[in-house]
């Protein structure tokens, strides 16, 4: 398993030659291949972790959860304000839910 950027790095120097390092990227040309291509996205980061990746899951978590609960709560005041449309209608016909 990879833990770090290192990890990520020595494994694409087993396969391929790196042939450049950004803050978010690395660069790899593979034997087969004529130029080397950029490898872009959060393993690539220098600041790679797997606890990085986990505080990011756990926030998507957190996030999910909150809309989650404001959705339920738009919801439920959403079918209230039906019912007492509803309700208004029916007592203007004299008829309740």
């Amino acid at each position: 398993m990879v833990g770090n950027r290192d990890g990520i790095r020595a494994s694409l120097a087993e396969i391929g030659t790196i042939t450049r390092e950004a803050d978010t990227s690395i660069s790899v040309r593979f034997p087969q291949s004529k130029r080397a291509i950029r490898l872009i996205g959060l393993i690539y980061e220098r600041e790679f972790t797997p606890r990085l990746v986990q505080d990011i899951a756990e926030e998507a978590v957190e996030d999910r959860n909150r809309l989650q609960g404001i959705c339920t709560e738009q919801r439920r005041n959403f079918e209230r304000h039906v019912r007492e449309g509803v309700n208004a209608i029916l007592k203007d016909i004299d008829w309740e839910l």
